[in-house]
This record gives structure tokens, sequence and C-alpha cells, in this order.
């Protein structure tokens, strides 16, 4: 059934397509930039952290490449803690471990909590002195020497990336907050973490985050609180 425009042109009754709201835009663009992080820097697997409304806490917001359950421990984590993006976060500098065995000796029991060894990069996502966040980024490295792992500059850029679109955000009065659990981004298929394809996989063994659709996340149940004080 249709209407009549006052002009004779015919509307069709009915409810309208429903537009994206502002929140799924700004998260699409969150997941954007986290991606984009990740192919500017070659590693394999990324996670955004984002301030809690009370500046005492980071909340793990979104992860791309593994299952957010990877980071159950740090689901919400003190910036009191011990843990390369609390670090990141306070002391507002790269916290750069390039090889698992930093990692190890620097935050054993994040090590301990983890299920893969890896190299790790932590970001502050910061726009002059206001931080906003921190950017965790994973890849097999051996030393940050090597080829094939990222480089300190391309991950400074990509905290500064995110950083600025959440000012922008908040200064049109649409901050992004944390949402009520973490999500993980649908990756498509890609090698293995060293590079090579492997027969059979579309995704990492240490990456693989379930079958979903393309383009889409999924939750993974209720925040947890840090283990480590």
């Amino acid at each position: 059934m249709c209407a009549m425009r006052e002009g004779g042109a015919a509307q069709p009754y009915g409810p309208r397509p429903s537009s994206p709201s502002a929140g799924s835009l700004r998260e699409a663009e969150l997941d954007r930039l986290l991606e984009l992080a990740m192919r500017d820097t070659g590693v394999h697997a990324g996670a955004v952290f984002l301030l809690a409304s009370d500046g005492q806490t980071l909340r793990l917001e979104v992860t791309a490449g593994m299952p957010a359950e990877y980071l159950a421990p740090w689901f919400t984590v003190a910036l009191s803690s011990r843990f390369p993006v609390t670090d990141a976060v306070r002391e507002r500098r790269l916290v750069w471990l390039g090889d698992p065995e930093d990692l190890a000796r620097r935050y054993p029991r994040t090590a301990i909590a983890l299920p893969y060894h890896h190299a790790v990069a932590a970001a502050p996502l910061l726009t002059g002195t206001t931080v906003w966040g921190a950017l965790l980024l994973f890849w097999p490295g051996a030393g940050s020497v090597r080829a094939d792992g990222p480089s300190p500059e391309r991950v400074r850029a990509a905290g500064r990336r995110l950083g600025r679109f959440l000012r922008e955000a908040a200064g049109t009065g649409h901050a992004v907050r944390p949402g009520p659990a973490p999500r993980t981004l649908a990756q498509p298929p890609r090698s293995t973490m060293h590079g090579r394809p492997r027969p059979g996989r579309t995704t990492s063994p240490c990456c693989s985050s379930g079958s979903r659709p393309p383009g889409s996340a999924r939750p993974v149940g209720p925040r947890r609180k840090a283990l480590w004080r």
C-alpha cells in the first residue's frame, strides 16, 4: 500500500530502513583503525583498551587476530597493576617487548597467563597530554631487529591515529565508551603468523576465533576483574 505525497508521488507505508546509529558508526571506525594498525605494522593480533569513566581502570574493548578470551584476566585492569598497557598509559610511552623472553622477564605473570609466547608492544592512545586508552599488538618476534617485526614508529603512529579519533568523537559530545563486553573481530583468511601458508588452515592456530560470518563480532560474556592488582 502506498500513500500520496503532496506533489502526487507515491510513498510506501511501513517502517523505513533503519540507519546505522552514531554509536555503531563510531564502533565501526574504532574497529577499522585497529585493523589498519595491524596491517600497517604487520602484526598478527591486536587489541584496543579504553580508559573507563573512573579514570583508574582500562577495559578491553575489541580484539582482532585472536579471541578476546585470550586476554580474559585483563578484561578490566587497574592502572596501578603491572601489565604492558597499564605501564604504557601511566608512563605515556611505548612499551616494547621485542622478544617473548623480554615479556617473561619483565612481566612474568602476564607471560604465564597468555596461552602462547609472543613479542608485544603497547602504545598509549594520546592527544597532547590526554590519554584515552592503549593499543596492544602481538607478533612472533625474537628481537626488534628482525625484518618481520613491526617498526616502533609505526606502532606509535597507529596509537596517535586512534587517539585523534577518540578525541574527535569526544569533542562532538559522543565519546567512545567501553562496551558491556569485549568484542572479537572476524578475520579474513590469512597465512600463519610466521608468514608461511599452511594447507587446511585459514588462520594461525594461535589466533583462531572460531567460525563466524565475515564482518561479525562476538561478545564474550560478562567482564571479569583483573587477576593482577
